[in-house]
């Protein structure tokens, strides 16, 4: 073999080991270099961990420890450049002398040499996250994934430069956080317009339980506070994860809520009206209109016409006119109203004292005109409240007094003729309920008068709702527990706001009437069922001259109306219906039965109301005679009821309260 042969083979094999010795050294060298990247980097984690411990202690000079770090930083970020500047170097240094086939494995490995540096530099990074959640709290020990912290950082929107500033200006910020923000900025962050909605709601929430408790007990008010707080801390949490299921949760609970605080103010506006049972009536002094005297006018020797069977009215028109500072006058006493304004229209009085009550009888004489007086002063007179004869009505029997009353000044707490007089007698244990009417022109002994006899109707107009029950207690020798006060206007409203009742009518007859708008119509009534308005069932209840026995069949259609609306409100007894009632009677029905009383009553009646088709009514037979009216010496036409009549009420009512 020659000496050139041996010297291409030896040139050969070193080119063969240029081809694998370069590759080796740059694969050792690139391991290193990365090494000591991630040793910086890790001395890097490490310096800052103390800088936030040293931050600690340099509270004096904060901007010092600041600069320090930017420094340090400075530092590392210089010492990776001139790193991966000498690594390029090499890498170039052993492209050029390499062959083409070199490169092409070169390139191999490089790709291999990368994805070690990307896992290497992934642990580094991991490392540097553990010792940022090591620095947010010592108790959550813990391992936390890459990937779960990239989740965090980017739901609470904050990068890791950003935290480590945090850290840098207030080490202990992260650590204050509560575990439920935590836990929210986990899941996607707080939404506050969500957290006012619900602070709405809980505030709905109380006002319900509240009016809960004043309408039932108090544990019910209890349970349904707990019960919709745990519904709304629901729909927070599913709010929370799920923000469009969470929102939809919420408001349907918030109408529910709003609609049931809707119900409940109602519930308390009727309240404050209904159980308001204090009387009044509106005392005037009145003058011929066309007369010179003038309210700026000297009262001296001037006269002055009262009634002398209402000495407390006359008592307050007195002290009126002393506020007035009139002095003087000349007072005269008349035994009825007719009398008294006869002297004023005549010229023989010059002031009169006058009343609501007084015009509506006044309305009776052909010789009175409203137009023909003026009102010099007036003042309202409060009456003190009728107080109930309570008892507990859902076990034991009770009265009620139904009291119709015809108001002029449409004001349910003004004093008024009780047109309608109704006794109804309950048993909540046997479940049984009868009614009994009287008629308001029965020859009654009035006790806010002395005990003097004329009609029952002018019992309201003298003394009220109280002189009324008194009256008809000492008639019938019995005991009258509550009352229901509705005026005409109320039993309108209450029926139209059951859309109407059918009434069972016995004589067929035909009547003009006035509509709700005041309209001129004629209504004619069949024999047997009807379907009426609330106008109709007015007049049906009002009614009397077309019949012989007139005001016992009045009193009749006026228990058949009191049944249509119970049958009625049975065939659909909902909340939107009782909301209904509520609205058309607050302004026009008062009674002195208690709130809970009023819950109570609403129960008995729902328990009652499958075993009570109708209420089973009576009327009295008797005949009507003309007599002198003992307080103002009228002639009128009176209700004189048979001998046993009376007896029959008193032993009807009895045996409901026996349990016979």
């Amino acid at each position: 073999m020659s000496e050139n042969h041996k010297n291409d083979m030896i040139n050969e094999e070193t080119s063969d080991e240029t081809k694998v010795l370069p590759l080796a050294e740059i694969d050792a060298q690139m391991k290193d270099a990365y090494k000591l990247l991630n040793k910086q980097k890790n001395e890097k984690a490490s310096d800052e961990h103390v800088a936030v411990e040293e931050n600690e202690n340099a509270e004096k000079d904060p901007e010092a420890s600041v600069r320090q770090d930017e420094q340090s930083e400075t530092n590392d970020e210089q010492d990776q450049s001139s790193t991966v500047i000498e690594h390029d170097e090499k890498r170039e240094e052993v492209s050029i002398e390499s062959t083409e086939e070199a490169n092409i494995g070169l390139e191999a490995e490089e790709t291999n040499a990368d994805s070690e540096a990307a896992s290497i530099d992934e642990a580094s990074e991991q490392t540097v996250v553990n010792e940022q959640e090591s620095t947010v709290s010592e108790e959550d020990k813990q391992p936390i994934t890459l990937e779960e912290k990239r989740r965090k950082e980017r739901a609470s929107k904050m990068t890791i430069e950003e935290r480590r500033k945090l850290q840098r200006e207030n080490p202990k910020s992260l650590e204050k956080e509560s575990k439920l923000i935590q836990y929210f900025r986990q899941c996607g962050g707080v939404d506050y317009g969500f957290l006012v909605l619900l602070v709405v709601s809980e505030l709905l929430n109380l006002y319900l339980s509240f009016q809960i408790m004043r309408y039932f007990k108090v544990t019910a008010a209890i349970f349904c506070f707990v019960i919709v707080t745990l519904l709304l801390t629901g729909c927070l949490l599913l709010t929370v994860k799920k923000r469009n299921y969470g929102f939809i949760c919420n408001g349907i609970l918030s109408l529910i809520l709003f609609l049931g605080s809707v119900a409940a103010y109602r519930g308390a506006r009727f309240s404050n009206k209904v159980f308001d049972n204090t009387e009044s009536e509106t005392v005037m002094i009145v003058a011929k209109k066309d007369a010179s005297i003038k309210a700026s006018d000297d009262f001296n020797n001037k006269k002055f016409a009262t009634v002398k069977f209402e000495p407390e009215i006359n008592e307050f028109a007195e002290t009126l006119l002393d506020e007035k500072g009139k002095q003087g006058y000349l007072t005269q006493e008349f035994s009825s109203y007719q009398d008294a304004y006869n002297s004023l229209m005549n010229g023989k009085s010059d002031i009169m004292v006058y009343t609501l009550q007084m015009e509506q009888r006044l309305e009776e004489s052909d010789l009175y005109s409203k137009d023909q007086i003026k009102v010099l002063f007036e003042q309202k007179r409060e009456r003190k409240a009728v107080e109930s004869k309570a008892v507990d009505i859902t076990k034991d029997p009770f009265n009620v007094l139904v009291s119709g009353v015809d108001l002029t000044s449409k004001n349910i707490n003004e004093k008024g003729s009780s047109d309608v007089n109704i006794l109804v007698t309950v048993n909540p244990k046997t479940k049984k309920m009868i009614m009994q009417t009287i008629p308001r022109d029965s020859w009654a002994p009035l006790t806010c008068v002395n005990d003097q006899h004329t009609k029952l109707t002018y019992a309201g107009a003298y003394g009220g709702i109280d002189c009324s029950i008194h009256t008809i207690e000492k008639m019938y020798d019995i005991t009258i527990n509550y009352y229901l006060k509705i005026n005409f206007q109320g039993v309108m409203d209450l029926v139209d706001a059951l859309g109407g009742i059918t009434v069972n009518n016995n004589i067929a007859f035909c009547t003009p009437y006035k509509d709700r708008y005041e309209v001129e119509r004629e209504t004619c009534f069949h024999v047997g069922e009807n379907r009426i308005d609330g106008a109709q069932a007015l007049i049906y209840s009002r009614v009397r001259k077309l019949f012989t026995d007139g005001d016992i069949e009045r009193g009749r259609h006026q228990m058949e109306v009191i049944n249509g609306v119970v049958r009625e409100f049975k065939q659909s007894p909902s909340m939107g219906t009782i909301n209904s009632l509520l609205g058309a009677v607050e302004n026009n029905f008062t009674t002195n039965l208690s709130e809970s009383d009023i819950v109570d009553a609403f129960q008995l009646f729902m328990l009652m109301k499958d075993s009570v088709d109708d209420i089973t009514s009576y009327t009295m037979e008797g005949e009507m005679l003309w007599n002198n009216d003992e307080i103002t010496n009228e002639y009128l036409y009176y209700f004189y009821p048979k001998d046993d009549q009376m007896q029959l009420v008193k032993d009807r009512i009895d045996e409901v309260m026996n349990g016979k």
